[in-house]
């Protein structure tokens, strides 16, 4: 008889378990693109979700904008009147009451407010070289390369932002250099950049 009650209550706690992890409900992810990532005052710009629940649905959004709601729709377009910081922060809650939120930044205006972005290191690599910017403050960068036999090779330069989507570099340490100004644009939340010359574009990515 006790023997009957301990295969009873050893089936019931292994059911009760088995239960139990069919009831864990996974938090949802938020998560959500900007397009595009470089705008001027007067623009509009898409806020895309792309957030999912894996084991269930998500039943409500709110979106943010430097902590003031502005919708609660899954993908909506946003107009931004003067220059600025634009903190936008997507907040989701699935069916069963469990919410995560996701949040990307954006900064519109002068040089200035852009240049910060610069600031720090960046790495590329591509027809065999590798290279390496550091960006100051004081607006001076350091360019190093590395070919395919190891030598590298290091210049200084002088840069300055001049708008939301050009940036300038001259007073090369080596008078052989060209001075020059190029389009930018940065994505990945500023951890990408795309520095384009000549309808040939170079894609920088930050390292710190």
């Amino acid at each position: 008889m006790l023997r009957n009650i301990s295969i009873v209550l050893i089936i019931s706690i292994a059911l009760l378990s088995v239960s139990g992890c069919f009831d864990d409900n996974q938090l949802p992810v938020a998560s959500f693109t900007i397009f595009p990532e470089n705008v001027t005052s007067n623009s509009t710009i898409y806020l895309n979700s792309t957030s999912f629940d894996a084991d269930g649905n998500i039943e409500n959004v709110t979106w943010y904008c430097n902590d003031e709601i502005i919708s609660e729709q899954s993908n909506i377009t946003y107009f931004i009147e003067e220059n600025g910081s634009y903190t936008f922060t997507l907040i989701v809650e699935d069916n069963e009451g469990l919410t995560d939120s996701f949040e990307k930044s954006i900064v519109l205006g002068s040089a200035d407010s852009l240049k910060e972005y610069f600031i720090g290191s960046w790495e590329w690599s591509g027809n065999n070289q590798t290279g390496l910017w550091i960006f100051y403050q004081n607006n001076s960068l350091k360019s190093t390369f590395q070919g395919i036999g190891g030598a590298s090779v290091t210049y200084w330069w002088h840069f300055e932002v001049n708008s939301s989507s050009e940036i300038c570099f001259d007073q090369p340490s080596d008078p052989k250099l060209r001075s020059g100004c190029y389009d930018f644009e940065f994505t990945d939340n500023y951890t990408t950049l795309l520095v384009t010359s000549e309808g040939n574009t170079a894609e920088w990515h930050k390292i710190r």
